[in-house]
């Protein structure tokens, strides 16, 4: 049998999304002024073109459709991230001749779900950037490649020519001008069908050998793949909910920011709705958790035990031993908190996947027997990571042998993240003050007397903390910790002199006092 020059991808689609729509689409051109000169002359600018191209997109492309970009996509690359955010579908980019290989993998971060630098096939549907026609590019393959399109009686679907006519069948041009800037149904992946004996993920040899080669070639930890691989399994089990949930603590900065440290637990909120009774608010909070811990059973070889059922917070603990006997150990809390705390802005959408389908998704065939976690998951923003990293440093009791690697976090987070992302302390004290709110409501409910009480008592080694912290930080911390016609000490010196019971109404009427709308 003769091997052929391109890698038929639709299998692999289809284990990844059973049931779904494939559209395609090329030649975005996002952030190229110059072709709207040359092509595009119904756009004033960038801005008005980008926006127009991506709505659009939306209008066609639902949520979990695939979409498959043939190339060109776009001419910053530092705004690809914020492009796919924008647009609908699990998205894939087949490079073009103004996207650079040597990016590959930044590409991959940006957002994509799965590059291919080479032409591909989906069945008897070829994709490419060029037109499979000799003369049109001078790639060292690209002869054999336009040889066995000829011999196929396929159909080529294509870029690069934008509004250029070579002609009718077997060439179909889908840069953005000929398809009227909406992507193009080519068809849809198999349905798909679970039985008895599809592979165990954590104890089959396969996953085996894939810890070794990840070990080996990428110089990850096993121990951190396992352990991402069942916290991922689980951010899918209440994807779901994810208009009413929302992922924080410590196991997230490491799937948001890449950070490594030693988290042990997944911190999962949904959001209180005050238009409904307790009773229902706790089903709800019954139904997320009961999913999560049901879907997480069907792993072979992972064991969970409930430790602890409460009104506001669910926990189970997960235990995974290997053949080794090393064990790794994580604890899954689910709790309720206030609608009033949160505003739209507090968080940011995540598409994700695990460690392990990230550092293999360059290297699809190792990974095709699996059915690999992905999610789409609310992560609180950067404030707010910053804002609930400060106030457990100031104020939470017992924290003290964790302060030194809580502040690393913070330190790490801010000068990697958050000098962009704080543009003024307004925003980071309106956080803040809403968290500490929060906070002190959340330890009446659970009748936590003593923290409150230590809370009261005042700042704790405020000095050292603003020493510690980076010098641009330490400047807005001040504006909000040490002047004392801040919101923040306003707010702070009114709850400290309130009594015990008068918590849960001041804290309302508090709230609703920086209320604004987003």
């Amino acid at each position: 049998m003769i091997s052929s020059h391109y890698k038929d991808v639709y299998n692999i689609l289809c284990k990844r999304h059973p049931n779904k729509k494939i559209y395609i689409i090329s030649d975005h051109h996002f952030y190229h002024s110059n072709i709207i000169r040359y092509q595009r002359p119904e756009f004033s600018d960038v801005k008005e073109m980008n926006e127009y191209i991506i709505g659009m997109h939306n209008r066609v492309v639902k949520e979990d459709d695939i979409v498959i970009f043939l190339g060109d996509f776009s001419f910053k690359k530092s705004f690809i991230k914020d492009l796919l955010a924008q647009m609908n579908g699990h998205k894939y980019l087949l490079l073009g001749n103004h996207d650079e290989e040597n990016l590959t993998h930044c590409y991959g971060n940006l957002g994509f779900e799965g590059i291919f630098t080479n032409p591909i096939k989906i069945n008897d549907k070829f994709l490419s950037h060029y037109p499979l026609r000799e003369n049109e590019c001078d790639g060292i393959n690209f002869k054999a490649l336009v040889k066995e399109f000829n011999s196929s009686n396929a159909i080529n679907y294509h870029g690069h020519i934008h509004t250029r006519n070579i002609g009718e069948n077997p060439f179909v041009n889908v840069c953005c001008e000929a398809q009227n800037y909406k992507p193009l149904l080519i068809g849809y992946t198999e349905k798909l069908v679970r039985t008895n004996d599809s592979p165990l993920v954590i104890n089959s040899q396969h996953f085996e050998s894939i810890l070794k080669y990840l070990k080996k070639e990428k110089q990850l930890d096993p121990n951190l793949v396992i352990s991402d691989y069942i916290y991922s399994m689980l951010l899918e089990a209440i994807t779901p909910y994810e208009n009413s949930s929302f992922i924080y603590g410590s196991f997230p900065l490491y799937k948001k920011y890449g950070y490594i440290s030693n988290f042990s637990d997944l911190d999962v909120c949904l959001v209180y709705n005050e238009n409904i009774s307790r009773g229902k608010n706790k089903s709800l909070l019954k139904e997320v958790f009961d999913i999560a811990f049901e879907d997480a059973k069907k792993v072979d070889n992972l064991n969970f035990s409930l430790d602890k059922r409460m009104s506001n917070m669910c926990i189970f603990e997960l235990l995974y031993t290997n053949k080794n006997g090393n064990r790794y150990r994580g604890y899954y809390d689910t709790n309720l908190v206030p609608l009033d705390t949160y505003r739209n802005s507090d968080f940011v959408t995540t598409y994700g996947c695990s460690t392990l389908e990230s550092t293999l998704k360059y290297e699809m065939d190792l990974i095709n027997d699996f059915k690999l976690p992905r999610y789409k998951s609310r992560f609180l923003t950067t404030n707010g990571d910053i804002a609930n990293i400060t106030l457990q440093l100031l104020f939470q009791q017992g924290f003290t042998e964790k302060k030194a690697l809580s502040l690393k976090k913070l330190i790490y987070i801010y000068r990697t993240y958050g000098e962009h992302d704080i543009s003024n302390v307004s925003d980071l004290e309106d956080i803040m003050v809403r968290f500490f709110i929060r906070n002190i409501v959340f330890f009446h409910t659970t009748r936590r007397s003593k923290d409150i009480e230590y809370i009261n008592e005042g700042y704790r080694n405020l000095d050292d903390f603003m020493n510690a912290i980076p010098s641009t930080l330490k400047l807005q911390m001040e504006e909000i910790l040490k002047n004392p016609y801040s919101l923040f000490n306003i707010i702070y010196k009114e709850i400290s002199e309130i009594s015990f019971d008068e918590i849960p109404k001041k804290g309302k009427e508090l709230i609703k006092t920086i209320k604004y709308e987003n």
